[in-house]
């Protein structure tokens, strides 16, 4: 029984960061998520509940989508976010080059079925990232392409204390496949893995160099977003 509470007490506090969320927002970013996919022509069919993307990180898509040429979206993690990729690019002109990357093969089948761009199921595996062991996608970096313009990191699953720096491996992945003008989103940002996840990207921009901007988004979760050159405008959504 102990054990069980303490297993409980950890996934609910220790692997927070102290980040607040700010759940009285979440109707602030539905209003102006619905203005952006008004602004495309895209019809809201979108299920933001649960374990799902909030409206928050939507919104970020969106209006990222819409405000920029991105010529290169790269997803970790599939779900509503897919499905909002993918309208935004059928109703735009040039359509970005999309991947998406997920560990469950049953649910990549299913996502991948409503969405014309690839889906690459990857099942995952142990490595060490920044000192830690975590379990990350095992997926060829060749296949996301290069000169990624739009980073949406929200996987792989990383909402219990044993989980929490999974995503640390996203770091490696992607910071040698971004474009020079770039936008990362980090989803879940108010969790210590996540806020871990931001600084190796923020320091590895800074290091070279490069002219960045940071903001984030509070709702129900929250959403670090580092954007640099053309791009800076994107963290101040």
């Amino acid at each position: 029984m102990l054990r069980v509470l303490w297993s409980r007490l950890a996934d609910a506090a220790i692997f927070r960061g102290t980040i607040p969320t700010s759940p009285a927002m979440e109707i602030v970013y539905r209003d102006l998520f619905l203005r952006e996919l008004a602004r495309a022509g895209v019809e809201d069919v979108f299920y933001p509940v649960g374990g799902a993307a909030n409206h928050g990180l939507l919104y970020l898509i969106a209006r990222a989508l819409n405000t920029f040429d991105i010529p290169s979206v790269v997803e970790l993690g599939a779900g509503q976010t897919t499905l909002l990729l993918d309208r935004m690019a059928k109703a735009g002109g040039d359509r970005p080059a999309i991947r998406t990357v997920e560990h469950d093969p049953r649910w990549a089948e299913r996502i991948g079925a409503q969405v014309a761009h690839p889906l690459i199921a990857a099942p995952l595996r142990s490595r060490r990232m920044d000192g830690r062991k975590v379990s990350f996608y095992d997926v060829d970096p060749a296949e996301l392409g290069r000169d990624i313009a739009l980073a949406v990191i929200d996987g792989p699953p990383a909402s219990t204390a044993r989980r929490r720096f999974a995503r640390l491996g996203a770091f490696e992945l992607l910071r040698d496949r971004l474009a020079a003008d770039c936008i990362v989103i980090v989803d879940d940002a108010e969790r210590i893995g996540e806020r871990r996840l931001s600084r190796l990207f923020e320091a590895h921009f800074r290091s070279r160099g490069c002219d960045y901007a940071i903001g984030r988004v509070h709702a129900n979760k929250c959403q670090t977003v580092i954007a640099t050159g053309r791009f800076r405008g994107a963290a101040h959504f």
